[in-house]
């Protein structure tokens, strides 16, 4: 939902009313509890770990950024951005982790 409804970038539409719109557009999400995991320490750890990994690679150029793996295997970088959306080319890598 927050693709479908994404302004450009540095516009400043990624807002807490924002979010709360679209949150209240999905069924069965808690909203009361997305806000108090959103505004908790461990999600702010969290997401600077992400962060700094993100960061630490080279090839994450662009949103989205998609990582393949199965189970709990090491996920391997897949795309960025257009190729990343290429459903051509991602149902066949998505199919033969699969195997």
């Amino acid at each position: 939902m927050l693709y479908r409804n994404q302004k450009p970038e540095g516009s400043g539409w990624l807002n807490d009313a924002t979010i709360s719109k679209i949150a209240a557009s999905v069924d069965g999400l808690d909203t009361s509890r997305l806000a108090a995991d959103a505004n908790s320490a461990a999600t702010a750890s969290l997401i600077q770990e992400i962060d700094n990994y993100a960061n630490a690679q080279p090839d994450f150029t662009g949103t989205p950024t998609l990582l393949l793996a199965k189970g709990k295997g090491q996920p391997r970088y897949y795309g960025t951005g257009a190729l990343a959306m290429d459903l051509a080319q991602l149902e066949p890598a998505i199919d033969s982790l699969l195997k």
